[in-house]
């Protein structure tokens, strides 16, 4: 008669020849002819399988039955594989269904980075509402994934131009004591900048200062650039003095940012005067540069 040990042979011999449906439809034999003390590690094996085959329906009743007989703490592995299989194929519903699975058999803290790659692929399959609801699911019920996932729901929402989205999730890491990383930083400033948000770009700048982030560069454009956008050139200068306050030297692009929001004022002299400051902070000027100036005195009718 068949044993554990034959079967799991069978199915490892399947495994070998890379044909996991074979595999798959033993694993399914060994269970319904009542040997429930399955090898969890050929399992995962199994499902992985299955999984790369693009059979991850297949994959999903294997699992279900190995739940059915009572086996869970043989099925972690395979259950973690489910949830990033389900997540990759851009079904959030699917992989919440196996996280929270996880959480109640109490391994929620193994979990984190499971949880954060799924996330990740959902992001990239540009399902930010699924990548949301996992992300709000997982929390619900005790999984606290691992900061990149954040860092990846914040920056996509943040590109998409989904500003006050980003800012809350960018404003739950705070809270949760993890340091927000540079991509986050720069995508929240950003995000309000390019809605011509001045108030709520220099806010956020400001809120970081003061939680001691380390603030860049591109961080303080992002507000320059705001400020430009709406026409508002005494608040861009001012902030290009700010930059310079925080122990930064301000580029090429800060420099032309503020130049050019002269200009589109029809302030040249003003333009003027900026461009000499940059040459006079020895940062040098490009052709952008040149033609801003240019721009604001042809405006004027003075060639």
């Amino acid at each position: 008669s068949a044993t554990r040990e034959a079967f799991k042979a069978v199915i490892q011999a399947w495994i070998k020849e890379g044909d996991f449906a074979q595999a798959g439809r033993w694993q399914r034999r060994q269970l319904e002819v009542g040997f429930v003390d399955f090898d969890g590690l050929v399992l995962d094996e199994v499902v992985r399988g299955l999984h790369t085959m693009g059979r991850v329906g297949v994959a999903n009743r294997l699992m279900q039955e190995a739940l059915r007989v009572g086996r869970a703490g043989a099925c972690v592995n395979s259950a973690v594989t489910m949830a990033e299989a389900f997540a990759h194929r851009g079904l959030g519903d699917k992989a919440s269904w196996w996280l929270e699975w996880l959480a109640k058999e109490g391994v929620a803290d193994e979990v984190a980075l499971p949880c954060a790659r799924a996330i990740k692929r959902l992001v990239w399959a540009k399902d930010l509402v699924g990548a949301e609801d996992l992300l709000n699911r997982s929390l619900a019920v005790g999984i606290s994934p691992s900061p990149s996932a954040y860092r990846h729901v914040i920056c996509a929402l943040a590109s998409k131009g989904k500003a006050a989205q980003a800012a809350y999730w960018f404003d739950h890491v705070q809270k949760i004591g993890v340091v927000p990383s540079t991509a986050s930083r720069l995508e929240v400033i950003s995000a309000w900048a390019q809605q011509h948000d001045s108030e709520e770009a220099e806010q956020w700048l400001e809120r970081m200062e003061q939680h001691e982030l380390d603030l860049g560069l591109k961080e303080y454009t992002s507000v320059i650039h705001a400020h430009a956008m709406k026409g508002d050139a005494p608040s861009a200068l001012r902030w290009l003095q700010k930059m310079r306050e925080a122990t930064l030297h301000p580029d090429t692009a800060a420099h032309n940012v503020v130049i050019n929001a002269w200009a589109k004022s029809g302030d040249a002299q003003r333009a003027c005067e900026s461009f000499e400051e940059m040459v006079k902070s020895k940062v040098v000027p490009n052709l952008i540069s040149y033609t801003s100036v240019i721009s604001a005195f042809a405006q004027k009718g003075d060639a």
